[in-house]
């Protein structure tokens, strides 16, 4: 989004928290507060001030915000007459359900506050934008300004020009390792392949869950690569035939739209994705892959095994996928309704 914004000749500051320290890249200005969170209390209150205090000393035309821990300083900057974009990722309230770290009495009061906040803010700022239609939806519900900018890749960033006859016989996720997104199913699974690697692109979020893994019996067949840089990435999907994105059936994903589904696909791979109605409308409209099961193993091994014993279709599926990038799920179309809204609202 940043760079879209500055090659339409705008000043663009990304205002982070990392410690990494203020560089400039691809004509963005990356400021940091120069404090990098280290729990998720800190994160939700002295992080976040921070980053509310640099960004307002910016004196910026437009805020557009991406993490709901800034809501409140969203606010405060619209009681000052700032025109403020507030960027809904996820289906929050939804997305807290699912979160292991609260109890189960804990996530419906949690769920219940976000939902008193959202139909409280969401209509005060200028606009809002829906990372998904339904997303779109619920926020169009209660009021508010909003429109769907889709996270869809640029179609040839993560794209390798590797035969189909020169891949290895690997399969990859990339993401954040967490139970919901299906990890020890997806381990569980390499235990019942022959001669097949698993390429884990990513880290682990729940140390519980790390450990339980990694005494799986497929764990000997997985390569742990860690959190990679994009280049990296898409050499890993490069030597692969399929990417996995088997997410468990939780309110959040159900009509979810993964940005690892639509990349593996610009990656010219076939997808292994967990059969909920919507993916499977994406998957088997595009005849990119195959829908399963995400809690059972023996599916998700089945599902490999088809694609590496059916090079010709899985190849032809790669292409598919690729195709319906380039058609339909891609920055570009999204970049403009960015544009759009940027210029209505400096209007």
């Amino acid at each position: 989004m940043c760079m879209s914004i500055a090659a339409s000749d705008s000043e663009v500051y990304l205002v982070v928290a990392d410690g990494a320290g203020d560089e400039c890249v691809a004509n963005v200005q990356i400021v940091d507060t120069g404090e990098k969170s280290t729990s998720r209390l800190k994160r939700m209150t002295t992080t976040a001030a921070g980053v509310y205090t640099r960004a307002r000393s910016l004196d910026a035309d437009i805020y557009h915000l991406h993490d709901p821990e800034l809501i409140p300083f969203g606010l405060l900057l619209r009681m000052t007459g700032r025109k403020v974009i507030f960027d809904a990722h996820e289906d929050l309230p939804k997305q807290v359900m699912s979160k292991p770290y609260f109890t189960p009495l804990a996530r419906h009061i949690v769920a219940a506050i976000i939902r008193v906040m959202e139909r409280v803010c969401a209509p005060l700022f200028t606009s809002v934008i829906g990372a998904t239609p339904s997303i779109t939806d619920k926020f169009a519900r209660i009021g508010a300004s909003v429109v769907t900018v889709n996270n869809f890749p640029i179609p040839e960033e993560l794209q390798r020009p590797v035969p189909w006859s020169e891949r290895k016989d690997e399969v990859s996720y990339v993401g954040g390792m967490v139970t919901v997104r299906g990890i020890k199913e997806l381990v569980e699974a390499m235990a019942l392949l022959d001669n097949t690697r698993l390429n884990l692109v990513g880290r682990f979020n729940e140390e519980e869950l790390e450990a339980r893994i990694r005494l799986s019996a497929g764990w000997s067949k997985v390569n742990e690569l860690g959190f990679l840089k994009r280049n990296d990435i898409a050499d890993v999907l490069g030597r692969s035939r399929a990417g996995i994105v088997t997410y468990y059936p939780v309110p959040n994903y159900m009509e979810a739209q993964p940005n690892k589904l639509f990349e593996y696909m610009s990656a010219g791979l076939p997808v292994i994705a967990s059969d909920f109605p919507f993916w499977r409308e994406i998957v088997e409209g595009a005849e990119c892959g195959l829908c399963v099961d995400p809690q059972s193993p023996q599916a998700i091994a089945e599902a490999i095994s088809y694609v590496l014993s059916n090079p010709v279709e899985s190849a032809q599926m790669g292409k598919n996928g690729m195709s319906a990038i380039v058609d339909c799920y891609n920055w570009m179309q999204e970049e403009g309704k960015l544009l759009g809204l940027y210029k209505k609202i400096l209007s």
